[in-house]
C-alpha cells in the first residue's frame, strides 16, 4: 500500500517503498497467510488436508528463519527471525494436534 517498508522486506535491497512487483507479492502473502491462520484455528479444513496446510507451514515458516537469518537487512533478521521461529512453533503445534484428533 505505499508504506515504507522496503528495508524490513524481501532482502531489504529496497530501502523505501518496495517495487510493483514485490509489493504485489506481499499483497498475494497476506491472505494466504491469514488462510493458514484460519485453518490452524479450525475455520478452514479438516482431517487430511488441514493436516498437510500446517505441516506445509510449518515447513515454510522453517525456511523463513533460514532466509530472514542469512538477509543483509538488520530489520529481517531482528524482527522476522523471530516471526517465522514463533509461526513455526504454533504450526507444529496446530499440526500437532490436528494428528491428535484424527487418531
Amino acid at each position: 500500500m505505499g508504506a515504507p517498508w522496503g528495508a524490513a522486506a524481501w532482502g531489504g535491497g529496497h530501502p523505501g517503498v518496495l517495487p510493483g512487483q514485490l509489493r504485489l507479492a506481499s499483497g498475494v502473502t497476506a491472505p494466504v497467510v491469514a488462510g493458514v491462520a484460519a485453518v490452524a484455528v479450525g475455520r478452514l479444513l479438516s482431517g487430511r488436508s488441514r493436516r498437510r496446510v500446517l505441516l506445509g507451514a510449518a515447513a515454510y515458516t522453517g525456511v523463513g528463519i533460514v532466509a530472514n537469518g542469512v538477509s543483509p537487512s538488520v530489520v529481517e533478521r531482528a524482527v522476522w527471525v523471530p516471526m517465522s521461529a514463533l509461526g513455526s512453533v504454533l504450526a507444529v503445534q496446530a499440526w500437532r494436534e490436528a494428528v491428535r484428533g484424527a487418531e
